[in-house]
């Protein structure tokens, strides 16, 4: 038998055996997020942003030219493919959005197990990119229909090709990295992070400036053209500007509220790590804790670049908490990173026990961790529900008070349902000044309550402004009168009950009062 033989029949099982492992995981982390995919669902809030651009642009053939999201990659990239199907309904539409997150979002698996095989062996890397597929809160986030699933998987690829022995792989690698910023502006540190290990890694090349000046060419280049049009479109490149806008508003006084204007860099040393925390559960809390300090050990460019990423990439995460931007995804993109991180103390276990049945072990418990944290925290039956009641409020109330998140889907009640008529709609009522979305005809007006001690200054302000109906649930959360509404209904007279979820099966606690202006006259001068 030749050696190139023997060569073929050793590799070539591995190699299907790797081939089939990520065939099998992504199918599983594939089949994860459309089990819990709605479809009956609207988008919303940044993803209906998102899918208002993308649908003008595709009506357009090109990029609006009055309007721009501060990141448009993502939409811009839809817009195209909204351009090759032809459905009938726009939920259709909002769901392509929406399959088109998940699917980049399951395939993230392959330049990850790429990167993590830059540090381990390929048996690891398996247990690493399971991980990634079953992490219930990638998998919640890639159901949304928003861009973080794209810039993570081009931050996956780029680090991937920055890792590889192919100097061509790595030039292209500050190009995916250009890419990645033009779909969140987050890639700027990105670019940092690379042009640093660059620096480090060939140091001893005598050509590293010229080299370095031309790559920084390349990304310029990538991002100038975009540019240029949010220039001309908003009056800003939604980049540099922004950045430091942002940065030159940071204090060191604590945020009183969330209207301050502001950055405080205490709220963000408050903030930082108890949101870390939580990203870290349910499987990262296993593994990262140890791992970070595992990784340290190892002296290489490698773990260099992972430990410089970590930090360098975290920067705009406490930026968003020192806002603050109370949410979890503003860690999601140091995911893959803390995969390899995770990598550490799983080899550890798997060279312990000796056994390649361990790594099966290891992947049933990952997923069984992350299904069982799935249908703990998200709740279908309740959105079903939150849609429900928006479509009935819509049809009933010219205004009501805020009742956040729930109220997110009042604004997807008032777009036509059929295609054709969303798509002359934004033909016919096309406001060049602003987007589409900021000038959509609402059924319903939503007021805040937040600057309102007590119920009858909320509706003596809001009266002429169309508030008709107050929307009443369960959420201790809610302005104290409200609350107090939901528990003591009998004390409102002038509140008229005209919707019970109690009376509708509805497992939403949630209650709807028309306000009767003529009682409530005669109950406030009572009052006075």
């Amino acid at each position: 038998m030749s050696s190139s033989n023997l060569i073929n029949k050793k590799l070539f099982p591995i190699q299907n055996n790797v081939l089939f492992s990520l065939l099998i995981i992504g199918l599983i982390g594939f089949s994860l997020r459309l089990y819990f995919f709605d479809f009956e669902i609207p988008v919303n809030n940044d993803a209906l942003g998102f899918f208002f651009y993308a649908a003008d642009t595709s009506f357009l053939g090109n990029l609006p030219p009055n309007y721009s999201p501060a990141n448009n990659g993502w939409p811009a990239f839809l817009s195209i493919i909204f351009s090759f199907v032809q459905y009938e309904d726009t939920i259709s539409y909002m769901n392509l959005q929406r399959l088109v997150s998940i699917t980049i979002s399951s395939i993230t698996i392959i330049p990850l197990f790429y990167l993590c095989n830059r540090f381990f062996e390929k048996k690891y890397c398996i247990v690493a990119v399971s991980i990634f597929a079953f992490e219930p809160r990638l998998i919640q986030n890639s159901l949304l229909g928003i861009s973080d699933p794209l810039y993570i998987f081009l931050l996956t690829l780029s680090l991937a090709f920055f890792l590889s022995s192919s100097k061509k792989l790595i030039y292209f690698s500050f190009i995916i990295c250009g890419l990645s910023t033009l779909v969140r502006s987050e890639g700027l540190f990105l670019f940092l992070t690379l042009s640093i290990i660059f620096f480090i890694r060939f140091r001893k090349d005598k050509l590293i400036i010229l080299k370095y000046i031309f790559i920084f060419i390349i990304f310029v280049l990538i991002l100038f053209p975009m540019a240029l049009y949010k220039i001309d479109a908003t009056g800003t490149d939604n980049l540099i500007m922004r950045i430091i806008t942002s940065t030159s508003n940071f204090s060191t006084d604590s945020v009183e509220n969330k209207t301050n204007s502001s950055l405080s860099i205490m709220t963000g040393i408050e903030n930082f790590p108890k949101y870390l925390g939580w990203d870290l559960i349910p499987i990262f809390i296993f593994f990262v804790p140890i791992g970070f300090f595992m990784i340290f050990k190892d002296r290489t460019y490698q773990s260099f670049l992972v430990i410089s990423s970590l930090i360098i990439m975290s920067l705009p995460a406490f930026y968003a908490y020192s806002v603050p931007l109370l949410e979890t995804r503003y860690f999601y993109f140091l995911y893959p990173l803390f995969c390899i991180v995770s990598l550490y103390p799983i080899k550890k276990i798997i060279d312990k026990f000796n056994n390649k049945n361990i790594i099966l072990l290891l992947i049933i418990f990952i997923l069984i961790l992350s299904i069982t944290f799935l249908i703990f925290k998200m709740d279908v039956s309740h959105q079903h529900d939150a849609y429900f009641i928006a479509n009935y409020i819509s049809k009933i109330a010219t205004g009501v008070n805020e009742y956040s998140p729930e109220s997110i889907y009042l604004e997807t009640t008032d777009i036509p349902s059929k295609w054709i008529d969303f798509k002359n709609y934004f033909i016919e009522e096309r406001f060049f000044n602003t987007s589409i979305r900021s000038t959509i005809d609402h059924n319903t007006i939503l007021f805040s309550t937040y600057d309102f001690n007590s119920l009858e200054d909320f509706i003596l302000t809001h009266k002429e402004n169309g508030l008709s109906h107050l929307v009443i649930d369960n959420n201790d959360n809610r302005s104290e009168f409200l609350y107090d509404i939901f528990i003591y209904e009998e004390k409102y007279p002038y509140l008229i009950k005209q919707f019970d979820s109690r009376d509708e099966n509805i497992m939403y606690n949630v209650k709807i009062f028309k306000i009767d202006y003529d009682k409530f006259e005669l109950s406030y001068q009572e009052i006075k």
